[in-house]
């Protein structure tokens, strides 16, 4: 554990090493909230979900490598706003996550610069991210950014919908 990472665009035999960092980052998420607890062929699904992604032109998907290893990945997609705002495209990034050897050692920030410069080369100057409000350590992170929170989502199980009165 003592290179540098070096951030480049994912290719397809990227994959097979992103899936189990994608499955480390779900087991967390799945602990701190079991909506996120996945299939069975989960693993299968994704793989096939970021492969598409890596082909589309909207699509950005990064890999970072250290010691003759990819340790972490993000995939960011051109996002069109609706017709009536005045800001028409935004970046979003769907996720990422760097496999717990590598975390705190400036490899998610690479990521994330790497991903903004391809948003910026597009003409786009707004980014998003979205994490769950019990990540406090996805939430840290991207703050430190300057990432700022501008939306709350919320659910209801539909069996638990509380009547109105």
């Amino acid at each position: 554990m003592s290179a540098e990472a070096v951030v480049r665009e994912a290719t397809r035999p990227d994959v097979a090493a992103v899936v189990p960092i994608w499955a480390e980052l779900m087991e967390i998420h799945a602990r701190l909230d079991p909506f996120f607890t996945c299939c069975e062929d989960a693993a299968e699904r994704f793989a096939e979900y970021i492969v598409g992604n890596i082909t589309k032109d909207n699509w950005h998907v990064l890999v970072a490598e250290a010691d003759g290893q990819v340790v972490g990945y993000l995939q960011g997609s051109i996002e069109t706003c609706p017709p009536i705002l005045a800001t028409q495209r935004y970046g979003n990034v769907h996720d990422m996550a760097v496999t717990a050897a590598y975390r705190r050692r400036g490899v998610g920030r690479k990521l994330v610069r790497q991903a903004l410069a391809w948003f910026r080369s597009q003409g786009v100057t707004r980014f998003e991210v979205s994490m769950s409000i019990h990540n406090r350590t996805a939430r840290a992170f991207w703050q430190s950014l300057g990432f700022e929170p501008y939306l709350q989502s919320a659910f209801v199980q539909h069996d638990v919908l509380r009547p109105s009165s």
